[in-house]
C-alpha cells in the first residue's frame, strides 16, 4: 500500500509512505524541495545493508524493527541495526553506520542490558555506560556514568518518591540535593 500527503496544510512539500503486508512502515520518502533523506524500515531480522530482500537472522527478531537506512538521491548515508533481543523482545545490541559519497565508513557500536524492571545499562561507543536503578517498587533509585574503566560518577542519586509517584526529591551528580514540595492550600480555579 502506498500514501501520499502533504507535510502541512499549505506547503507543497509532501511524504509519500509504503507499508508491506502487515501493514509496517517499509519506505518514507518526501518530495517538493526537501533534502530529508528517504528512510527504508527492514523487519524480522532483516539487517542487510543491500536492503530489506534479504534472508532474516537472529533470535527473538520476528516482527521487530531490525533495520533503519536513510539515503539521499539512492547514496545510503546512514543505517542503525538492530542486532539482537532479549526473550522479551528489548534490543540488547545496535550499531550505526554512517558515511558515504566519500566520506569515510564509521560503525558505532551499543550495548543494552535490563533486569525485569527496565534498562540496567546502555553501553556507548567510547564504552561509556549509563547505569541505572530502581527501587523496590520499580522506579529509578538513581542514574550513573560508567566511564570505560569502570569507574562510577552519579548523575543523579538517592531519588525519592511522594506517595502520587511524582519525583520528591533527588541529589545530582554535583552533589546539589533538588526537592519538591507540595502545597498544601487548594488551589481556586
Amino acid at each position: 500500500m502506498k500514501k501520499t500527503h502533504p507535510l502541512t496544510a499549505t506547503s507543497s512539500l509532501s511524504a509519500t509512505t509504503t507499508y508491506d503486508r502487515l501493514n509496517r512502515i517499509r519506505t518514507r520518502s518526501y518530495a517538493g524541495g526537501v533534502s530529508t533523506p528517504s528512510v527504508t524500515y527492514c523487519y524480522d531480522g532483516i539487517t542487510s545493508a543491500s536492503g530489506c530482500a534479504a534472508s532474516p537472522s537472529g533470535a527473538f527478531s520476528p516482527g521487530r524493527l531490525t533495520m533503519a537506512q536513510n539515503s539521499i538521491g539512492g547514496a545510503i548515508v546512514s543505517t542503525t541495526q538492530y542486532l539482537g533481543f532479549d526473550g522479551l523482545g528489548r534490543v540488547t545490541a545496535s550499531q550505526q553506520v554512517t558515511g558515504a559519497g566519500g566520506i569515510p565508513v564509521t560503525t558505532f557500536g551499543f550495548a543494552y542490558q535490563y533486569n525485569a524492571v527496565g534498562m540496567t545499562t546502555e553501553t556507548y561507543p567510547s564504552l561509556r555506560s549509563v547505569v541505572t536503578s530502581y527501587d523496590n517498587a520499580g522506579r529509578v533509585a538513581g542514574v550513573q556514568n560508567q566511564a570505560s574503566s569502570g569507574t562510577l560518577t552519579p548523575y543523579a542519586s538517592g531519588i525519592a518518591y511522594a506517595a502520587n509517584n511524582a519525583v520528591n526529591s533527588l541529589t545530582l551528580g554535583n552533589g546539589i540535593l533538588e526537592s519538591t514540595a507540595k502545597h498544601q492550600k487548594p488551589q481556586e480555579v
